[in-house]
């Protein structure tokens, strides 16, 4: 147990938990390894410390080339906690041992300084890469060299570190910088990267910031937090929607963008690579046309038994869709395109564009968007469409993706959905030094090392007993009621509301509630007067800000006397990956 005593080095705190230490030596075992463990860590055993202390174990100690630990989240909220948890652990370091680095990432219009900072992700990508590209930017093109020294010896919530590049001096003058760019240089030497499962499991957010980073797979040790909501996440991260309507505005996109770099550059032709991508939209859009009807034809000719629902969806393979789109680029990279001029491009030779270079095109198209445009994402209908075919190129032939028509909306839509998480997830565990996943609901975890294809020569799998005991954490069960539909109703609606009020009698301080649906929590929470001073609803379109931003609301109540009731649903932003800390919770009802 030599192991455990030299991690005690790395602990936040003064002495290890029970299944605390546990927990840390089957990490430094495992990563000595070259493995991956799955902990399925109950909340209260300090599964972050743990996980913290036994990668820093196994980097400090290793003979091979140092490893940078990249903490993987989906939740702002964690962060902090993270960050928090370094600083304890520099505060017991003893004098001459080398303090640990971090750096907070979150998104990088939430990091900006400029007044565009807060649009939406889509539109400040267009104006930051406007601004960067005219060299306007002034805080990108700072240097300051100094900001990454303040990063790297100071542990900065992701809040802190954009506040402190916000009113930076280099030499004694003001020099404001990208707290994004600052931090992402800072990383290249940082002990610990702390950022979103974006970072390392989308292809286009991993490739480009391990490169920014100077960082390589093999050279990660990789943390993930709450690692039962991976799967979901990875499989989101592959959707993606094609409708007629977003290819003709495509064109309209294109046509328009070709027109302001005709006026632009003084080049009447607007670029040929973009005229070739617009003649390739038109062509597509008859075809897109023609399959939708087809599309249609063959769901409306389903049979359907007596008391069955009208059919209104169909699978269909990613490579017909493909085929589609080959189609169209290849019909036109044998004609040619006929530019404004006269000519033609290429000159008597056939062109030999491809699928992805169609995609490259349509990325660069920058046009402002209105707010009154009937796209309220303010997301141009040519960046998801290459979105989309970058998708299907690399995915089409692969039986995990499935295209899914739809016949709702204007006149449908298609939508790509992964099944296995696995083939996204299964080779970049291949590739990095070693992994701990966690989380306080990865039961049973072997499923889960199943779904995300944990490579099985090298994986370790436990479960650990709650710290808690029984009798400190009493659970109730009401067994006269129930939410079975046949059985719903105004007297079971009364029960259920009387047993949350008893809950809330009974406890001092703020009270959860959680539903099966948003439907539900309505029905069972909403329109009644409850005894507490305050309630507040969760929705479906909170951010992760908004849930992250409640417990600051729930500490000023609790200072100010008042008791909340929150209400939210089991899988939302409230009942899992948010950190409820210092007993923010009194109770907590789950119907």
């Amino acid at each position: 147990m030599a192991t455990v005593i030299e991690a005690d080095a790395w602990l936040a705190h003064e002495q290890a938990r029970p299944g605390q230490a546990e927990m840390m030596h089957h990490i430094i075992s495992a990563l000595q390894a070259g493995g991956h463990h799955l902990a399925a860590a109950p909340t209260g055993i300090g599964k972050t410390a743990a996980a913290l202390a036994g990668t820093l174990n196994h980097c400090r100690n290793s003979s091979t080339e140092p490893a940078t630990i990249m903490f993987l989240t989906g939740r702002q909220s964690q962060h902090r906690i993270v960050v928090e948890t370094v600083r304890a652990i520099n505060q017991r370091l003893k004098e001459g041992q080398r303090k640990v680095s971090l750096v907070d990432l979150i998104g990088q219009s939430n990091m900006c300084v400029q007044s565009f900072a807060g649009e939406h992700p889509a539109l400040f990508s267009r104006l930051c890469n406007g601004m960067r590209a005219k060299k306007a930017c002034r805080p990108w093109l700072a240097s300051a060299p100094s900001m990454t020294d303040h990063i790297l010896s100071h542990p900065l919530h992701v809040k802190e570190l954009v506040e402190a590049a916000r009113v930076h001096e280099e030499s004694g003058r003001s020099c404001q910088v990208c707290p994004w760019k600052a931090a992402r240089e800072a990383a290249k030497q940082a002990d610990i990267i702390v950022c979103d499962y974006n970072h390392l499991f989308i292809d286009s957010i991993r490739e480009a910031t391990l490169e920014a980073m100077g960082l390589v797979l093999s050279n990660l040790v990789v943390i993930i937090d709450e690692a039962h909501n991976l799967p979901q996440r990875i499989r989101r991260g592959l959707e993606r929607r094609l409708s007629p309507e977003m290819v003709r505005n495509a064109a309209y996109e294109l046509e328009e963008f070709i027109d302001v770099q005709s006026n632009i550059a003084g080049d009447p032709d607007g670029g040929d690579g973009h005229h070739w991508a617009l003649e390739v939209l038109k062509d597509l859009r008859k075809r897109i046309a023609a399959l939708f009807k087809e599309l249609h034809a063959k769901v409306a000719a389903v049979e359907v038994k007596k008391n069955e629902r009208k059919a209104t969806e169909m699978r269909l393979h990613p490579a017909d869709l493909m085929n589609i789109v080959n189609t169209s680029i290849k019909q036109i990279n044998k004609a040619g395109v006929q530019s404004r001029l006269g000519h033609s491009e290429p000159s008597g030779k056939m062109l030999k564009r491809d699928i992805l270079q169609f995609a490259e095109l349509l990325k660069e198209v920058s046009i402002e968007v209105e707010d009154t445009d009937e796209d309220s994402d303010n997301e141009l209908a040519c960046t998801r469409l290459a979105a989309m075919f970058e998708v299907l190129q690399q995915w089409s032939e692969d039986a995990a993706l499935v295209l899914r028509f739809d016949t709702g909306g204007q006149s449908g839509s298609l939508t790509t959905h992964l099944l296995d998480a696995g083939v996204v997830c299964g080779p970049i565990l291949e590739q990095v030094r070693g992994s701990v996943m966690m989380s306080g609901t990865l039961h049973p975890p072997t499923m889960y090392s199943d779904l995300l294809a944990v490579p099985a020569q090298r994986k370790t799998i436990h479960s650990y007993e709650s710290p808690f005991l029984a009798e400190k954490r009493p659970v109730v069960i009401a067994n006269d009621v129930t939410t079975k539909w046949n059985e719903r109703g105004e007297e079971n609606t009364a029960r259920i509301r009387s047993h949350i009020e008893a809950l809330i009698a009974c406890s001092p301080g703020h009270v959860a509630v959680f539903a099966p649906s948003y439907a539900q929590l309505t029905e069972y929470i909403g329109n009644h007067r409850w005894r507490i001073a305050r309630v507040i609803f969760e929705d479906s379109s909170w951010s992760k800000q908004r849930a992250d931003n409640l417990l600051d609301e729930l500490a000023d109540e609790r200072m100010l006397g008042r008791r909340v009731l929150i209400a939210g649903v089991f899988g939302g932003r409230l009942s899992e990956g948010i950190d409820y800390h210092d007993n923010l919770l009194s109770a907590v009802a789950c119907i």
